[in-house]
């Protein structure tokens, strides 16, 4: 493919204007006495050069009956001045240059707004090109083109004529990101690599592309990210990566035409995932997606989306994150803003700004949060916080934890119950190495790794977990889970679910050792069974136990005996009221209303005493 030239390379530019209200369109009569546009055009000599020109495109029949359009025209001398000779264009190049002057709809520029309208004028796949309206002190067309003040909402039988200062050049992706000052850093990034551009992009030069260009706004996010204060400071390659990581040569791929999950392949090779779960979002090589805030600014070389950040390519955002703590990348995130408010209301934020310290961290978006705050029914300010600063802490793995590292079972946070001890994590990985945590919160980015530590974003609060949260997330509790829920039961969930309960002290038949019953009980005689297995009012932890027997009540009635050190191959005896043994084969899982000891018998009461 022959190289793009220099002139084309500035239309990877884009600029999308702040919104105003909706416009209201006029309405005119065609049946009055006003003469039609075409008519009030034709009757001007200054405008003898663009009249000539609708009745060779055919627009002056489309200018004389009923309708609401809007015209803008520009005069002979400015098109002489402007150097456009309209008749050294072909016929396809005349039409869309006259039909850029023209727009469906009455538009008298007191109702004029900073906002983009589309003009009769085609572009690729036959999408109307936009044109960019500028008001503040006074209203500018495209960037130039000034409506004459004397000359401008002359009312006819079917619409509005504005004379124009300067024809409307049909717009290039370059010449709607010079217009609007609010995308002016895109601008300058190409302008910096104006130089090396020509080698790098050898696409067709008939071939339309399509752009996600970011907001100013979100350029001085990544430049801050970056640790430089101007975007000139960037290493040019870094910049050229980045900056091609927003074009891509796969044609005009407009809003109507992007598919949920669709992989768009960027210039660089790279390629952005489209996110169309909640409005049109575009996951690139970071935990946070672009959002899109203005689809389908459309020029004759290809569309536009304007984005709410600046995509970055994995490998640099690796680069970015190595150089970067946690604290400083969640500092100017925005996705993350509730997640950094909490860890500074807390003073948690020095825990992740350690340069030295490696952690995990397991960060909730924003959206998890609101999800969070909206099922237990609370505001962020009114969470107390002690119960916020644990809540954080659950969050936080010491070491290092990469996502191909992790198997399946338990951990421990940071988050402690009342005497101290780490809550343990249940981390469950899927064959697809998806991440799950505690049997609820997904890991939905993994292993962005800081300069401290590494981070996987998820879709959940992880709460303080509880005896119920393990039994159920953990599947050989299953069986135990399945009991707890019987129909017939008292509301263990509800009891056991309690975070703010005494402690218990659980042991937990594993499947297998259900699985071993010649039949489960069922009513009352499986709620004694049930109850025999938990120790109520005691946090009884593996370190607690003595040599020998160790005796404890449950809350059926009988004691349970724990024998140390074990004589049957597991981690300790257990004894229940009927003199069976069994052995515990798992120890200390630890919620924050009691723990949890896995073991491979079910407990019998002495229904005899």
């Amino acid at each position: 493919m022959k190289a793009l030239k220099l002139g084309i390379f500035f239309s990877l530019l884009l600029v999308i204007a702040s919104c105003g209200k909706d416009d209201e369109s006029i309405t005119t009569d065609p049946s009055s006495e006003q003469p039609s546009l075409y008519e009030m055009v034709a009757a001007d000599p200054a405008l003898s050069k663009f009249s000539a020109s609708l009745v060779q495109t055919g627009l002056n029949t489309t200018l004389t009956n009923p309708g609401n359009y809007t015209v803008f025209a520009p005069t002979d001398k400015a098109l002489s001045d402007q150097g456009i000779d309209l008749e050294k264009m072909s016929t396809q190049e005349l039409n869309t240059f006259i039909s850029n002057h023209i727009i469906e709809k009455s538009l008298p520029s007191y109702d004029m707004t900073t906002s983009y309208v589309k003009t009769m004028a085609k572009g690729p796949e036959n999408n109307n090109l936009s044109m960019f309206i500028h008001n503040e002190s006074d209203i500018v067309l495209n960037g130039d083109a000034e409506l004459l003040s004397d000359q401008k909402d002359l009312m006819a039988a079917n619409g509005v004529l504005h004379y124009t200062s300067k024809a409307l050049k049909v717009p290039s992706v370059t010449d709607h990101g010079k217009i609007n000052p609010d995308y002016s850093l895109f601008a300058e990034a190409i302008l910096l690599l104006e130089d090396y551009l020509p080698y790098l992009l050898g696409i067709d030069e008939d071939q339309p592309f399509t752009v996600f260009a970011p907001t100013n706004g979100a350029f001085m996010a990544t430049i801050d990210l970056m640790g430089f204060d101007a975007l000139g400071q960037i290493p040019l390659n870094t910049l050229m990566q980045i900056l091609l990581y927003h074009i891509s040569v796969e044609g005009n791929l407009d809003s109507g035409s992007l598919e949920d999950g669709q992989m768009v392949e960027m210039v660089m090779g790279g390629s952005v995932k489209v996110d169309l779960s909640d409005g049109v979002k575009i996951v690139d090589g970071t935990p946070q997606p672009a959002n899109v805030v203005m689809p389908d600014i459309q020029a004759d070389n290809g569309v536009l989306h304007s984005i709410d950040k600046v995509m970055i390519p994995e490998h640099v955002a690796k680069e970015i994150g190595a150089a970067s703590t946690m604290a400083e990348l969640l500092a100017i995130n925005g996705d993350f803003s509730t997640l950094n408010d909490a860890l500074v209301k807390t003073g948690l934020i020095a825990v992740l700004a350690d340069p030295s310290a490696e952690l995990t961290l397991f960060a909730p978006n924003n959206a998890a949060f609101a999800a969070a705050l909206e099922m237990y029914g609370v505001d962020y300010e009114d969470v107390p916080m002690d119960l916020l600063k644990n809540i954080l802490l659950n969050h936080v793995l010491g070491g290092k934890v990469f996502a191909g590292d992790i198997e399946t079972g338990y951990t421990n946070s940071s988050a402690v119950n009342m005497d101290g001890d780490n809550l343990s994590m249940y981390l469950s990985k899927g064959d697809d190495g998806g991440v799950t945590i505690n049997g609820g919160s997904q890991v939905i980015y993994a292993d962005f790794e800081t300069r401290n530590g590494v981070v996987h974003v998820v879709d959940q609060v992880i709460g303080l977990p509880t005896i119920v949260t393990f039994a159920t997330a953990d599947p050989d509790f299953s069986s135990l889970a399945g009991a707890l829920t019987a129909d017939d039961q008292p509301d263990f969930v509800g009891i056991l679910g309690d975070p703010a309960s005494d402690p218990f002290t659980v042991f937990a038949p594993i499947n297998d050792a259900f699985a071993a019953l010649p039949s489960v009980p069922s009513g009352d005689a499986l709620t004694q069974v049930l109850l025999h297995h938990v120790v109520g009012g005691l946090n009884v932890r593996a370190g607690d136990l003595v040599a020998g027997d160790n005796t404890v009540p449950s809350l059926e009635g009988d004691n349970i005996v724990v024998t140390v050190p074990a004589s049957m191959g597991g981690i300790a005896d257990i004894t229940d009221g009927t003199g069976n043994t069994g052995s515990i084969i798992a120890v200390d899982v630890q919620a924050i209303n009691g723990v949890i000891h896995a073991i491979d018998a079910v407990l019998i009461p002495d229904t005899t005493n």
